[in-house]
């Protein structure tokens, strides 16, 4: 396998890795690649089922089509080889590759025999919500690690997080930066010499002995990060996330306590676990594939099943569904659907611990940022109830209709403008006109007009009356009149506003007819009336009862012999002073039909009661609805808590009716809206709801509707409200529409509105907090980027995985180069075993420091003292070694400058030790003759004479050595004189041919001149004395200074006997001399000068034969 080389954030995290995904269960290997990409953008896992199939493809990663692996992630129990026989296997071959055991069978034996393999990290396999950041973190941890920070007081200062250090015993503290001074609300005055019990919470959990507990165990074991709740200074409670740590500060062993509020979190996963949990609907997570990955606790009581029993696993193996394979079918082909990207609902049965329920459904796809369906999102709620009500309405309904349809009379309904709205079909039969047509003309069309204007039929039709009957005429198609007799109750709606009429219409045409029928009717009644369901009995005008039934027989224990003939409030004494008295004695007195429903309390029950007047007295219906009462009861009751759970909830329903153009909202739906203090008839239309939205938002809607109306499309929905927060912020809705088609068209629009602005608030500071993040990387790379040291962090293997721009500059490296670097790479072969050693002491858990050169990318040696401390991931186990290097160049220059004066010393000792025994030996054995040849005196003056020479010439090497102090602008003419007249140059002549500005040290090149003329004046004396002994005349030395003909340098050549050849590369060097007086070291003084310049001297002939010394590379003042 290939290495490659990655691009590195700028928080020296690789911007992309690939993950080699070991897993022998296909489909936890797909939810783990699913969940790990879309924890991580820079995440791409390739899994492999088959672990010898892995090895081989480890083989072919980065080179056949196939791109490089960063990090390997292996389950443990897999067949033929399991997870640790792998990870040697990896280790033969790929020894640095990061390798993660990932197992669900883990024990501490797995463990140590993991990192015994030399396993990069371990963890237990968790289906928990957070499971897939957790894996993330350590495979980013196995391969790069965030910063750790090396100029501690500047960044201990700027973090953004508290931070204290503690002594190790007892916990006092001793430093506090300014965050954790603000988190507490103390100044770090008032901290220091304090312990964490004086600002803690008031429980013996987080009093001063658990505190100085943890301290103490943190000062002797590794890392450890709990939760801990401080005590501000105003008394407020604040809960924090505290991580201690062992550090050496300063030289002194110290426990640093990292401390970050968490307060926001805190209220972020309180808030998070109320809407999840909170809620009465089911709400889960899914993989495309069906797999749960996640259930609120509504689902699983609902259920009576623990977490781990149904995540992990697909949707209908879940114990909701029992088995069923039709249900199981359908909820499959319902996945399928919603993986392909379409919303799903329907109604669907599940078992819960109360027994069997219908569950109103739906699947909600959720898109990635390439557009493919990532996640679906399940929801439902028991609507049995809900059903169980609808169906008996429809009953109720069509129980009505029937009725109302096959009764003789006709049965009619007015608007409240006086106009048909009902007629059953008795009206054909009737007049002979068709209900259709009828419908919408006014009632007294219908009328003959003698009795359009008399009676109570027209006052009820204009809502001036609200009970009436009256003998009409009503004109039949053929021109004819029939006689009805109208009975009529006023409709008003909760507010007493007139709504429209409705009654009954009963023919009267023939009187004798009528009374033959009525005659035969009553024998047919009095049948019946034994048959009825309905108890049944009549009075006279004098309340004596005239006829009780076997109904009333039932309910009363009466038997008619005993009811007939007696008063009515005598028989029944629970009547009165009742509504049943009061409405008997109303429909008495005026003669007008009444109906009611009352609570009769000596039988226990409800009934329902209808009274017909006649000249003779009363006729009564009562029927028991007791059981229909308990009914209406418990749906007012279902109602109210499905309003109720709407509001808990936050979401209301809608539906919209396109044939007549109104909606229906319900009470929270309209509350969302703000038009929850309209009234309750209030019908809303497309228009009135669109206004509802934000002007920016309502085209949307608005073009939704359209598409919903004309092609049947269902909408999903997030739009703003016009009316914003308390605060100001949008209030935001999520609108689902569902249309219902009929004969291929669209007739109704309907479906739910959720108030989702919490979620948009919680979102935005989600956002604003990962700003926030981001901008805090940035300052602390900033940070690192500007310490003017070389900052590292290398891994266990001692691979570097972060740097800042000044160790890129000081290497040279290009930061992809520097990412696929080891420790080795940046120093010589021969320095390697003393920094692995180096390596291995920071891994003992110590504070280490090496010194070797720094190898860059050009092949320089640039001397450093590299520092390094351990560094521990979040749990506690060692990630590797963080610091910096500092450049000790001039520290080296100097101890080598050391080294060469104590090698010139030692080289000087043993020239002394020579040099001076001989002229020592010449003043002893002149001094012990002394009296007997005075010349002996002058012999030994002239041997201390070079005995002091030769001292002076040993202290100018030993102690300036080759040393220059500060160099400025020198003219050459002038120093040259100014040396003339210093050095003993006796009746020689200086000759000077030419001057330049030179850059020198002048104290030291004096020094260089004086020698250099001494040299000349004693070799070419020595020459001319010579001469003169041989008749000469000319005995005046002559020594020539100027500038060098190409610029370089200068130079000065005397008229003397010169230099051979041959000698020429020993003169410079210590204790050379051809001078019976000389000393040896005044040249190798101006060779010390010279080089400490920087330039370089050499000796050749002189135009007269003598010795002409060049200084070359000499740089010019100005230049």
């Amino acid at each position: 396998m290939e290495s490659t080389d990655r691009t590195v954030s700028p928080s020296g995290r690789p911007s992309e890795l690939t993950v080699l995904h070991v897993e022998d269960d296909p489909a936890f290997a797909e939810l783990t690649q699913i969940n790990l990409e879309r924890a991580r953008d820079s995440l791409t896992v390739v899994s492999e089922t088959d672990p010898e199939a892995a090895l081989e493809w480890l083989e072919t990663a980065g080179v056949v089509d196939t791109p490089p692996v960063d990090c390997i992630v292996s389950d443990y129990q897999m067949p033929r080889l399991d997870g640790i026989e792998l990870l040697r296997a990896v280790r033969e071959r790929y020894p640095s590759l990061p390798f993660v055991l990932y197992t669900g069978q883990g024990s501490e034996e797995v463990a140590a025999d993991a990192f015994a393999a030399d396993a990069t990290d371990y963890l237990r396999k968790d289906s928990g919500s957070g499971a897939a950041e957790v894996l993330a973190n350590r495979i980013e941890s196995a391969v790069t690690v965030e910063s750790r920070r090396s100029d501690y007081r500047e960044l201990f200062d700027v973090a953004g997080d508290g931070i204290l250090v503690h002594e190790t015993s007892g916990g006092r503290i001793v430093d506090a930066n300014p965050a954790f001074c603000d988190l507490v609300g103390y100044e770090r005055e008032q901290l220091l010499g304090m312990g964490v019990g004086d600002f803690s919470a008031d429980t013996p959990e987080y009093d001063a002995e658990a505190a100085a507990a943890r301290i103490e165990r943190a000062a002797t074991g590794g890392p450890e990060t709990f939760e801990w709740v401080v005590r501000h200074a105003d008394g407020q409670l604040v809960p924090v996330e505290v991580t201690l740590t062992r550090a050496a500060l300063g030289g002194t062993e110290r426990v640093v306590a990292h401390v970050r509020d968490v307060s926001r979190r805190r209220e972020q996963e309180r808030r998070f676990e109320a809407i999840f949990n909170g809620t009465f609907q089911f709400i889960g997570l899914l993989a495309p594939d069906g797999t749960l990955l996640e259930a609120n606790d509504t689902a699983l009581e609902f259920g009576g099943v623990e977490e781990t029993a149904v995540v992990g696993r697909p949707l209908w193996e879940a114990p909701w569904w029992a088995g069923d394979d039709e249900r199981v079918a359908e909820l499959r082909r319902a996945v399928e659907r919603a993986a392909a990207g379409e919303f799903v609902r329907y109604d669907v049965e599940a078992e819960g611990v109360d027994g069997p329920a219908v569950i109103d459904f739906s699947l909600k796809p959720v898109r990635g940022e390439g557009g493919e369906v990532a996640l679906l999102i399940p929801e439902g709620r028991n609507v049995s109830d809900l059903r169980r009500t609808e169906a008996a309405l429809r009953e109720s309904e069509q129980r009505y209709e029937r009725v109302v349809e096959n009764v003789r009379d006709v049965v009619f309904e007015t608007d409240s403008e006086g106009r048909w709205t009902y007629l059953n079909d008795a009206w054909e039969v009737a007049t002979g006109h068709e209900v259709a047509s009828t419908l919408g003309e006014p009632c007294l069309e219908s009328v003959h007009p003698s009795d359009r204007s008399r009676g109570e039929f027209a006052p009820l039709l204009a809502g001036e009356a609200d009970v009436g009957r009256q003998d009409l005429e009503l004109q039949t198609a053929d021109g004819e009149t029939v006689s009805v007799e109208v009975f009529a109750r006023a409709v008003r709606g909760p507010d007493g506003e007139f709504q429209g009429t409705v009654g009954v219409l009963r023919d009267v045409t023939d009187q004798q007819d009528r009374e033959q029928a009525l005659s035969r009717q009553n024998q047919r009644l009095k049948a019946a009336y034994e048959r009825l369901d309905e108890g049944y009995y009549a009075v006279d005008e004098d309340w004596t009862i005239t006829y009780w039934n076997d109904r009333m027989v039932e309910r009363t224990g009466l038997d008619p012999p005993e009811a007939v003939g007696q008063s009515l409030w005598d028989a029944v004494p629970s009547f009165v002073g009742t509504e049943f008295e009061i409405y008997y004695r109303e429909a008495m007195a005026a003669q007008r039909s009444v109906s009611f429903e009352g609570f009769d309390e000596a039988f226990d029950q409800w009934v329902e009661v209808r009274v017909y007047p006649s000249s003779d007295g009363l006729s009564v219906y009562s029927r028991d609805v007791s059981e229909r009462k308990a009914r209406e009861d418990e749906l007012a009751r279902m109602r109210d808590l499905l309003d109720m759970a709407q509001e808990l909830a936050g979401v209301g329903g809608w539906e919209y009716d396109v044939r007549t153009g109104e909606g229906l909202l319900t009470t929270q739906t309209r509350v969302m809206f703000g038009v929850d203090d309209l009234p309750e008839g209030w019908a809303p239309t497309m228009d009135t709801v669109a206004r509802r939205y934000h002007e920016d938002d309502r085209e949307e809607f608005r073009s939704a509707v359209r598409a919903a109306l004309d092609d049947g499309i269902p909408f999903d929905l997030e739009l703003r409200l016009a009316e914003t927060t308390a605060d100001g912020d949008p209030r935001w809705v999520r609108q689902i529409c569902q249309p219902v088609s009929m004969g291929g068209e669209t007739v109704l629009l309907r479906g739910t509105v959720q108030d989702v602005t919490e979620r948009h608030a919680f979102e935005r500071r989600l956002r604003s907090r990962e700003r926030e993040i981001r901008e805090e990387r940035a300052f602390t790379d900033s940070l690192l980027d500007a310490l003017p040291d070389p900052f590292y962090l290398f891994d266990a293997g001692g691979w570097l995985a972060r740097w800042n721009e000044t160790f890129g500059e000081r290497t040279g490296y290009a930061d992809a180069t520097l990412a696929g670097m080891h420790v080795l790479d940046f120093v010589p072969p021969a320095d390697a075993d003393r920094v692995e050693a180096w390596l291995d002491d920071v891994a003992d858990g110590r504070t280490a420091t090496v010194e070797s050169a720094l190898v860059t990318d050009d092949g320089e040696h640039l001397p450093h003292e590299f520092n390094a401390s351990p560094v521990y991931d979040g749990h506690g186990r060692d990630y590797g070694l963080a610091g910096a290097a500092r450049d000790i160049s001039a520290r080296v220059a100097r101890e080598a400058e050391l080294e060469r004066q104590n090698e010139r010393l030692e080289s000087f000792t043993s020239i002394v030790s020579h040099d001076l025994r001989n002229p020592m030996a010449v003043m002893r054995g002149a001094l012990e003759s002394a009296e007997a040849d005075p010349e002996r005196l002058d012999r030994a003056r002239r041997a201390l004479g070079r005995m002091e020479t030769l001292v002076d010439d040993l202290l100018t090497l030993s102690r300036q050595g080759e040393d220059v102090g500060e160099t400025m602008g020198v003219d050459l003419e002038s120093i040259a004189r100014r040396s003339w007249g210093l050095a003993d140059t006796g009746e020689a002549d200086l000759i000077v041919e030419g001057t330049v500005a030179l850059l020198a040290d002048p104290s030291r090149l004096t020094q260089a001149f004086e020698n250099l003329f001494r040299n000349a004046v004693e070799h070419g004396s020595q020459a001319r004395q010579d001469a003169i002994e041989h008749g000469s005349d000319d005995a005046d030395a002559e020594v020539r200074v100027g500038p060098l003909p190409d610029g370089d340098g200068f130079y000065v050549a005397d008229d003397g006997p010169g230099i051979p050849p041959e000698r020429r590369d020993l003169v410079f060097e210590h204790g050379f001399t051809d001078s019976p007086d000389g000393t040896g070291f005044g040249l190798a003084i101006v060779r010390s000068i010279v080089e400490a310049h920087g330039w370089t001297v050499s000796v050749t002939e002189s135009e007269t034969g003598g010795a002409r010394f060049e200084v070359r590379g000499v740089e010019r003042a100005g230049q």
